[in-house]
């Protein structure tokens, strides 16, 4: 994510409620992928206490796996902050 393509993209809204950036999931073909379907690429994190609003919630793996477990367990996850984030970031 460039700032270009985030000046671009910017509607007033933010963007990670309307987007997500990935590859396809691999499934079985990925090394995070467990015998029993689920995917090990976090490791669940104590539950979120009222968790924020989601735009990709009802398409998340994590979240259907792990539930409010899910939120806490990555760094990545972004809720809305107000600030800037570094050139580079997952956000």
């Amino acid at each position: 994510m460039t700032r270009g393509l985030r000046a671009a993209l910017e509607d007033g809204r933010p963007l990670e409620t309307r987007f997500r950036f990935h590859g396809p999931c691999a499934e079985s073909a990925c090394g995070h992928w467990r015998d029993e379907g689920v995917c090990a690429a976090i490791e669940p994190g104590e539950p979120v206490q009222d968790p924020p609003e989601c735009g990709i919630r009802p398409t998340c793996r994590w979240w259907r796996q792990f539930g409010p477990r899910a939120c806490g367990a990555c760094p990545g996850v972004v809720s809305v902050s107000g600030a800037e984030p570094p050139v580079g970031s997952l956000r």
